[in-house]
Parts: C-alpha cells; structure tokens; sequence
C-alpha cells in the first residue's frame, strides 16, 4: 500500500500505527515462528524505516 506523507517523522508514526493494526487484527493467526515486516521508503522508493516482528517459543 502505498500513501504519501509529508516527512519521515509522520511515516514513522503511520508504520507504527500499521504494525499494531495489523497484529491486533490478526486474532491469534500471527504463531511462533513467524516473521512479519514492513517497509517505510521515500520517493524514490529508498527504505527509511523497516519494522520486523519475529516469534519464537522460548525451550
């Protein structure tokens, strides 16, 4: 999805909302395991940001 933000601060702040949305939404399917990421990039599609979500069950 792509949406335009006037600077970085404000995509910073748009990612982080995201990445929240999207694992509160995720009603319990997001396991052990798993990985999620999202990328932040500007213009000229250079990435800015880079959030990672990473699961594991601890031994």
């Amino acid at each position: 999805m792509a949406e335009e933000l006037p600077d970085n601060e404000a995509a910073w702040r748009r990612a982080t909302v995201s990445a929240g949305a999207a694992l509160f939404k995720d009603d319990g399917i997001f396991r052990p395991d798993q990985e999620w990421a999202l990328e932040v990039t500007d213009e000229a599609r250079k990435p800015i940001y880079f959030i990672q979500i990473t699961a594991w069950q601890a031994e």
